[in-house]
């Protein structure tokens, strides 16, 4: 393929019909399977056996209130939206401790890049009959914005792991029933 025909699929893929963005999340719910075991896989390597997790607590002295995170096993017992949103890993980024929805934000950014590459490739190949090689895609994903824009408006909004979750209809699913799941 020709560098002018690379640069009108980037043209194409950089203003994104209404049409594109409704085939993108036809794509994305044609995929929610296989996106929840991909997910629950990620979660699973969070609910070791030894694995543990910090609260919020506040430590009142005669001088000042101070707020303290306080190690405890994960509960099982808790729900994945609590669990993302609300038990911190005990890491930190710029003095900010990190709960386990902001530890697996690399995961769900790498994750919706993945699935906009498997649409693109589907699409080009359904659309323009055809097969974009990985040089190609990786040419049209860099010459455009199309990360950037197709992100804003996939359903869920996979920017983050609770919408991710909550998407994949298991935010309200207890750990205890995710760390024993299994896949066939």
């Amino acid at each position: 393929m020709t560098e002018e025909d690379l640069n009108k699929y980037v043209k194409y893929v950089n203003n994104p019909s209404d049409k594109l963005i409704n085939s993108i999340n036809i794509f994305i719910n044609s995929s929610k399977s296989s996106l929840k075991e991909i997910f629950i896989k990620e979660l699973q390597k969070y609910l070791t056996d030894d694995a543990v997790e910090y609260k919020r607590d506040i430590d009142i002295n005669y001088e000042n209130v101070i707020d303290i995170l306080v190690e405890q096993n994960i509960d099982l017992e808790q729900t994945i939206e609590y669990f993302l949103g609300y038990s911190y890993s005990g890491n930190k980024s710029n003095n900010i401790y990190l709960t386990f929805a902001d530890e697996m934000e690399d995961f769900v950014s790498d994750l919706s890049i993945d699935i906009i590459y498997d649409f693109i490739k589907d699409f080009f190949k359904n659309k323009f009959n055809i097969e974009l090689s990985n040089n190609e895609l990786e040419y049209i994903s860099s010459g455009s914005y199309v990360f950037c824009k197709l992100q804003v408006y996939l359903e869920p909004n996979f920017l983050d792991a609770m919408s991710l979750a909550e998407f994949l209809n298991i935010d309200k699913m207890k750990l205890k029933d995710i760390k024993k799941w299994n896949f066939k």
